[in-house]
């Protein structure tokens, strides 16, 4: 047996230049789960939905960033009425008073905007979004009623340029989200969230800046042993795979004759070690 001993250091005992290889080893320490960009998606939900962009949480994704093709898409209903209300009258400063969004004004007829007001032009538009590219297109329809047909060539014009204003109020939305994500990202690679996460957490190194948690584990580990019918101990690493290989040892006999006696032995053997073993982990469940 090789006994070991190193001396481990928290990040404020290392060498200046030592915690700039910590921290740049560990660039990414804080964006390896889910949770950093959380905050984002119900943030673009709630922006959404003050105009009229039924965005929902699990119909948004995005990939990044600095790379080409990186970007953002969700999918959504859309009220059209409640968009083009909430554009021009910068409904979402309701909630976010500071925001500025380059939006820019629906210019078409009054008048058709009224008849979709009153239900006379049924419009319904929603995004789809191509998640292999992080794009989204508009899709949308609709019917006049009856008595609009002779106005039909002149109302579809006008329905025209809303659909590429939806288009337009869709992109910058998705745009922003992308803005902010990415902002939110930078902030957690910069050099002091990465070192106030392994101040926070404890982490423990080594001299030359190399991360120790996994030596911290191996030694708050217990050894676990058992005494086999000779009084030998034996020390158990992985409590599964010895419980396999002994219930596999149990079943083991020779074909030919004159073995018998010894197959009993090792059978009864391995019998008693099995037995401990689970015994062992009955306990551990307990």
């Amino acid at each position: 047996m090789k006994k070991i001993t190193l001396t481990l250091y928290t990040f404020g005992e290392l060498e200046p230049m030592v915690q700039e290889k910590v921290i740049e080893d560990n660039r990414y320490i804080n964006t390896g789960d889910n949770f950093w960009w959380q905050d984002s998606v119900e943030y673009f939900v709630l922006l959404s939905n003050t105009i009229g962009v039924q965005a929902e949480p699990d119909k948004i994704w995005f990939s990044g960033f600095y790379s080409q093709g990186d970007g953002t898409a969700f999918e959504a209903a859309i009220d059209i009425m409640a968009l083009v209300d909430g554009v021009r009258s910068e409904r979402w400063k309701e909630t976010f008073p500071c925001l500025e969004l380059p939006f820019e004004a629906p210019e078409m007829d009054r008048r058709v905007l009224d008849l979709l007001r009153n239900g006379r032009v049924d419009f319904r538009a929603g995004t789809k979004a191509a998640r292999n590219s992080n794009a989204i297109s508009l899709r949308s329809i609709y019917s006049l009623s009856s008595d609009m047909h002779r106005e039909h060539v002149n109302i579809s014009k006008e329905l025209e340029k809303l659909e590429a204003w939806i288009d337009h109020a869709v992109h910058v939305l998705n745009g922003h989200f992308f803005k902010v994500l990415t902002s939110n990202f930078e902030t957690e690679i910069r050099d002091e969230a990465v070192k106030d996460t392994l101040i926070e957490h404890g982490y423990l190194f080594t001299a030359d800046g190399r991360m120790a948690e996994f030596l911290t584990k191996l030694s708050e580990m217990e050894t676990i042993e058992i005494t086999d019918m000779g009084g030998n101990r034996i020390a158990v690493d992985d409590l599964e795979a010895s419980i396999k290989q002994a219930a596999l040892f149990m079943g083991y006999a020779h074909k030919e004759k004159g073995w018998e006696e010894m197959d009993r032995e090792r059978a009864t053997y391995w019998k008693d070690i099995h037995e401990k073993l689970m015994k062992l982990k009955e306990e551990g469940n307990g």
